[in-house]
This record gives C-alpha cells, sequence and structure tokens, in this order.
C-alpha cells in the first residue's frame, strides 16, 4: 500500500490511500467520498469567509472518513498577517487537541514558529512539502513533528541528505497538488534511503497507523 499523506486529488493508482484537502467543505461534499479527507483552514485563505468556517470543520470532523485538520498553518511569503495566520492555527490546534485529530501542517519560513506550540499545545503534527534545511527538519523532529516530502525530492539535491536522514518513524511520503504518481516517490525514497520497497510502504503504514489511530488492512 502506498500511503499519500497529502494531495489535492483522488487515488490515482488502485493500492493507494491518500488523504486529500477539502479545506472547509461542508458535510454533504464529503460524506459520499470513498477516500479520506482532512479539512481546516488554509493560511492563505484565513481573511476569505468562504474558506474559515468553523462550523463546517466541527461537523466534517464527526465523519468517519475525515481523519485530520488541515492543511493549516502558517506562511511568510503568502497570505494574511501572520498574526490572523496564528489565530487561526491555534483555533485548529485547540479543535485538535480536544477531539485528539492529527494535524496536517502548511509551513513556509515559519518553522521557528511553529516549535513554541509544541509546547503549548497536546497535538500529532505532520509538516507537509518539506522545503526546509536539514537544520530545520532536525528542530522539528526534536520537538516531535512527522515530515513529509514530496516532488521537490525528485530535482533538488539538497533534499537527498534530509530524505536520507529523516527516522524512519517520522517520515512521510506525498505528491501534494503536482502530477506525478505517489508511487514515483516511493521508488525515489527507497534509493536514496537504501531501503526495499515492502520495507519503506510497511513502515509508512505502522507511521499512519499509529499517528491516525487506524488500523488498515493487510
Amino acid at each position: 500500500m502506498y500511503i499519500n499523506l497529502h494531495t489535492h486529488r483522488k487515488p490515482q493508482i488502485s493500492n493507494e490511500l491518500c488523504i486529500r484537502n477539502a479545506y472547509t467543505a461542508s458535510t454533504s461534499r464529503l460524506t459520499h467520498l470513498s477516500y479520506y479527507t482532512c479539512v481546516g483552514v488554509h493560511p492563505w485563505l484565513g481573511n476569505d469567509e468562504r474558506h474559515n468556517s468553523y462550523e463546517n470543520i466541527r461537523e466534517a470532523l464527526d465523519l468517519p472518513n475525515v481523519i485530520a485538520i488541515g492543511e493549516c498553518g502558517l506562511d511568510r511569503n503568502r497570505g494574511p498577517a501572520l498574526s490572523t495566520q496564528m489565530l487561526h492555527l491555534e483555533q485548529q490546534l485547540e479543535l485538535a487537541e480536544k477531539l485528539a485529530k492529527p494535524v496536517i501542517f502548511h509551513i513556509v519560513r515559519a518553522y521557528t514558529d511553529l516549535v513554541p506550540l509544541t509546547k503549548k499545545y497536546s497535538f500529532t503534527g505532520i509538516v507537509h512539502g518539506f522545503n526546509g534545511n536539514i537544520y530545520e527538519a532536525q528542530t522539528l523532529v526534536k520537538h516531535g513533528i512527522r515530515i513529509s516530502l514530496g516532488h521537490r525530492m525528485l530535482w533538488e539535491r539538497r533534499f537527498s541528505p534530509i530524505l536520507k536522514w529523516i527516522p524512519t518513524d517520522f517520515l512521510y511520503l506525498e505528491t501534494d497538488n503536482f502530477p506525478i504518481s505517489i508511487k514515483t516517490c516511493y521508488e525515489y525514497a527507497m534509493l536514496v534511503r537504501g531501503e526495499e520497497l515492502f520495507q519503506l510502504q510497511r513502515n509508512i503504514v505502522r507511521n499512519f497507523e499509529r499517528d491516525f489511530s487506524l488500523v488498515l488492512p493487510t
């Protein structure tokens, strides 16, 4: 099984298990879906009333296929003021703590801003599409944050030492909104990490079952 931690499309291959980003979609748009989703206020959209409905988020999180809060976070390159982004992020972390739901983060040039929140709130967090350096990766892991890598690792050499270093129990892979197969990401990661494909798949499945409190079929 290929776990695709974060995507904006439905599964593309038969043995892909994905978490599709649903923003703050109403429950009526999510109940019929045959795959997992996450709901949350994207940091770019904090000032957009169409995409910051906490009523929709709270209702959606009761659905069995809505398994995480996100993508939410902080982006210093785009979106409203960082103070507005932080306000929305903290509201979602409070909800994650209350409901014991994992959080999928969108973080751009703000990894150090995320770290203090790990002491203020109790949550399981995964930074999707990690785009920092190895020091930032080590800092996140030190504070219990998991890391998901996507398409950038395929052609930016600076990600190779990061991919190789990430501890097995902190690693996820994803396609995000890029038109590649999750299988391509796994095949590249296994070469860089020196692992067999089945071993990499098994390890990420274990991470997923642990972090999302789910047991997947064998």
